[in-house]
């Protein structure tokens, strides 16, 4: 029965691979197709042991082509490499090997897996040894047989910017100092989206986070994050049909020009939506809002939202979008390139040329044009994604994060004319939502990024600037 469901695993498995690569589906990173092929290899050879639930000693080394054990692609392949293991049916448990093996012997480990990552010729190739190891003196006894090394296995895969930058880092750390990812505030529950700006006109920040059940606001003084009020929602009417996830949209946008910052929200779960002011103490309604908004830009020197819907019963929107003036109930119908998950708005200037970022059903990257025209331009996109022009030099930078399989670990990067010229891995939790803003103390644009840790229930908010 046990090698009846690792043949099962092991088909399904290739099935898998199989089907990601096929036409129209999302290309995942290298590592992760490396990690994949590896472990079909892994489970075709544990499939020939005798082995009940074994335990897998698991070691990886980089050759002349890495800087030593510590770089940073041996560490994320072991990474990939023990989330596919121990959540597959092949082994009981993996254990990472340190030092010695006979510490992971004395925890119960009785197989090695032992392999060399380097890269070569644009490729990255994993080639290792699974081996069992010695048996007791007793055991012996009874298997005489000398074991080494069984199964031979290789995978490799084209290096993909990831791991370019990933492998420049190992061998010769560049010089990051100009980027600066800031942990600004932690906080507990679920934050779905965030914005920006200047609420009382006092010309400091305000921090707004929109969360399933509130409005938090923060200010941003020297000595941190202080809070300063919580606008309940309870009392906006539930969705008929509820999302299966929170979900929502906030902008935090001086509409009116009077220096002073608007809040727009809706969120997925209720029927309407609110335009909030600032009155010295707390809110005040404006106006409700039917649908969700999701952009501002201006047109003839006129503000106007883009809006969109929920997809009843998803976390998505709707396949359309409406344009309105700030000052009129509705506006032209446009059609978006597919139903989507996240909608962000870039201008240079005030008129000027925009452009709006659109994360499709499938993690594609679309970008529409002022016409509404749109063109896809990356796979395997997050749901967090903003256009900011971070350096200043009227070209907007795509903050973007990854898609990234459940349970492991999120990234952020940045890219600039369709070149990843920076990236980060040290983002706690998962990415929900990236917003894009200026500082209003000190007229420097930077991204805003909320993330949550399912394990501990808890939001973190970072900013990212240069």
């Amino acid at each position: 029965m046990k090698y009846h469901w690792l043949t099962v695993s092991l088909i399904c498995a290739m099935v898998m691979v199989a089907w990601r690569g096929g036409a129209g589906a999302v290309k995942r990173p290298a590592l992760q197709r490396l990690a994949d092929s590896f472990h079909i290899s892994v489970a075709r050879a544990l499939s020939s042991e005798t082995f009940d639930d074994p335990i897998l000693a698991l070691r990886i080394e980089a050759d002349s082509s890495i800087l030593g054990r510590e770089a940073r692609l041996v560490q994320e392949i072991e990474r990939l490499l023990v989330f596919r293991l121990e959540n597959g049916s092949e082994v009981a448990r993996v254990l990472s090997v340190n030092g010695d093996l006979e510490s992971v012997k004395r925890q119960g480990a009785s197989l090695l897996l032992r392999g060399v990552l380097g890269v070569e010729g644009g490729n990255v190739t994993l080639t290792a040894e699974l081996t069992p190891l010695h048996v007791p003196f007793w055991a012996r006894l009874i298997d005489s047989k000398p074991r080494g090394a069984k199964h031979h296995l290789f995978a490799s895969e084209k290096a993909d910017d990831e791991i370019i930058l990933l492998l420049g880092r190992a061998m010769a750390p560049p010089a990051l100092g100009s980027w600066h990812l800031e942990e600004i505030l932690s906080l507990p529950g679920q934050v779905i989206d965030l914005g920006l700006g200047d609420l009382d006109g006092d010309s400091q920040d305000e921090l707004v986070l929109l969360l399933p059940d509130a409005i938090e606001v923060f200010s941003l003084g020297e000595h941190g994050p202080k809070h300063i009020t919580r606008h309940g929602l309870s009392h906006l009417p539930e969705a008929l049909v509820r999302s299966r996830d929170p979900a929502g949209n906030l902008l935090v946008k001086d509409f009116n020009r009077d220096g002073r910052a608007e809040v727009f929200f809706r969120l997925f779960n209720k029927r309407q939506g609110q335009i909030l002011a600032w009155v010295g103490s707390g809110f005040r309604e404006l106006r409700r809002l039917d649908a969700v908004p999701l952009c501002q830009f201006s047109q003839g020197k006129r503000p106007m939202l883009l809006f969109g819907w929920p997809e009843p019963g998803t976390n998505r929107y709707q396949n359309k979008v409406q344009v309105v003036d700030i000052n009129n109930p509705k506006g032209p119908m446009r059609s978006a390139p597919s139903s989507f998950s996240a909608l962000r708005c870039w201008q240079g200037s005030e008129g000027g040329k925009h452009l709006a970022l659109l994360v499709g059903r499938h993690g594609d990257l679309f970008v529409l044009e002022r016409d509404f025209s749109s063109r896809k331009v990356l796979e395997g996109v997050g749901v967090g994604m903003v256009a900011v022009d971070l350096d200043m030099d009227k070209s907007p930078e795509w903050v973007l994060s990854d898609a990234v399989s459940p349970g492991e670990a999120d990234s952020i990067r940045v890219m600039s004319r369709g070149q990843v010229i920076w990236r980060s891995r040290d983002v706690i939790g998962g990415i929900v939502a990236v917003a894009g803003a200026v500082r209003s103390s000190t007229g420097k644009p930077l991204a805003l990024i909320a993330a949550v840790d399912p394990n501990s229930n808890t939001s973190r908010i970072y900013f990212l600037g240069r």
